[in-house]
């Protein structure tokens, strides 16, 4: 009984330290994307990806949330809080996709090259993702300035408007500037 109690203060306070380390990096670390500068690359799901390998996939979990929060309540609520809610989704789409290949189809035992692969897929995975929601909601709610989707005719005119230097289409902008973005970012989340 002792040592179950110990281990889970130790995988309590290794998650408060990566939270804590996680939202570092989440707020203080970070750097616009050239083509698009209001998106910004941080290191932070690399904390979530070190979490999971030391405290398991709530573990990772557990830091996600807990760097959201933090953001709600350093940056405020903001936009709608639909930057935490991008954030969290990314983390926990490398969440999903580790856990897919390291528990489910366990590549992670198969080998360094199995394991590549897998990170090679995630990032893709992530990239698809992230991507989409852009294009769904993330992009409308950021321009609009309220909650607003893909679905309002006037919002996706006004982002076609105002970006049209990247593509003539809603479709083109949202791939042009977002999918190579999530890649790249994706890459360096993995890659560190």
């Amino acid at each position: 009984m002792r040592r179950r109690s110990s281990e889970l203060i130790v995988k309590m306070v290794t998650v408060a330290i990566l939270s804590a380390l996680a939202c570092v990096l989440m707020e203080f670390a970070v750097f616009p994307y050239p083509m698009a500068p209001w998106c910004t690359f941080d290191f932070s799901d690399t904390i979530v990806l070190a979490a999971y390998g030391l405290c398991g996939f709530y573990g990772a979990l557990s830091v996600a949330v807990i760097k959201t929060l933090f953001s709600l309540l350093y940056k405020g609520v903001g936009f709608m809080f639909v930057g935490q809610l991008a954030a969290l989704v990314t983390s926990c789409c490398y969440l999903l996709g580790i856990f897919f290949f390291a528990h489910v189809l366990k590549w992670f035992k198969k080998g360094i090259l199995f394991r590549i692969l897998s990170y090679v897929l995630i990032v893709i995975f992530v990239a698809i993702v992230m991507t989409l929601c852009n294009f769904v909601f993330i992009t409308p709610t950021f321009l609009a300035g309220r909650w607003a989707t893909c679905f309002e005719k006037e919002i996706v005119d006004m982002i076609v408007s105002s970006l049209g230097n990247y593509a003539s289409s809603y479709i083109g902008i949202i791939s042009i500037i977002y999918l190579p973005f999530n890649f790249f970012k994706g890459l360096m989340v993995c890659a560190a």
